[in-house]
């Protein structure tokens, strides 16, 4: 029998999870945003190395004004973005065994 007294189950009776493959599935999660926030690390160095290449002449003056604040909104943004995404991908990686320990408990208490 199940919750509803339905000797069928239906889709919300029983929760199933693929460790292994959550367990894949997040550990390429994590390399992927590794991966992305080192690419973007060589990015900003690139950028940053060269900051102020414009000149000091009134076009380049005018064209650091405009640039500079939008770069640097830019490059704080992206990074924070990455940020999020590490440790989203870290939290992820976490629900296996949160599950595995939820599954443990609930068979300890029906012993």
């Amino acid at each position: 029998m199940t919750s509803n007294g339905d000797s069928v189950p239906n889709k919300f009776d029983v929760t199933r999870m693929d460790i292994d493959q959550f367990n894949s599935v997040a550990r390429n999660l994590r390399s992927e945003t590794d991966s992305l926030n080192t690419e973007f690390g060589r990015l900003k160095k690139f950028m940053d190395d060269r900051f102020g290449c414009w000149g000091n002449d009134d076009p380049g003056k005018q064209f650091g004004k405009q640039y500079g604040p939008a770069y640097q909104k830019f490059a704080t943004d992206v990074q924070g973005m990455i940020d999020n995404l590490v440790k989203n991908a870290a939290d992820i990686s976490g629900i296996p065994d949160t599950f595995l320990q939820q599954e443990t408990y609930n068979a300890q208490q029906l012993e």
